[in-house]
């Protein structure tokens, strides 16, 4: 059974307050609250451009992926598209790490690009 996190920006309080949406977890190692801080961590200075994050772990699909485990952190923004990013790898704690890393990277590549357009 696959692991899906959601979590939402809550706009009547602080910007990055994040709520746990769903959590269907099965036999794996995986902390919600390590997941929670690393959400926060990666996405604290953007929780103003933020409206929900999701997270998503299962099994990785094809004959070279068996006992590997794909993560995919999708943003959803405020104002732009949506940033999706996936990483695949043995251990399914680095595979949500990673996923989360690299979203946020997007975000933060994204949103230095429209804070900037325009005042050059």
């Amino acid at each position: 059974m696959p692991i899906a996190l959601r979590f939402l920006v809550n706009p009547e309080q602080d910007s990055m307050r994040l709520t746990l949406r769903i959590a269907l977890l099965s036999h794996h190692d995986v902390s919600i609250s390590d997941v929670e801080q690393r959400v926060r961590m990666a996405f604290g200075r953007f929780g103003d451009l933020i409206r929900r994050i999701d997270v998503a772990l299962e099994s990785a699909k094809g004959p070279r992926e068996a006992g590997r485990w794909c993560c995919r952190a999708t943003v959803l923004c405020k104002s732009g598209p949506a940033v999706r990013a996936d990483f695949t790898d043995i251990d399914p704690v680095a595979a949500i790490y990673r996923a989360i890393d690299r979203a946020a990277r997007h975000v933060r590549n994204g949103a230095i690009g429209r804070r900037t357009s325009g005042h050059e």
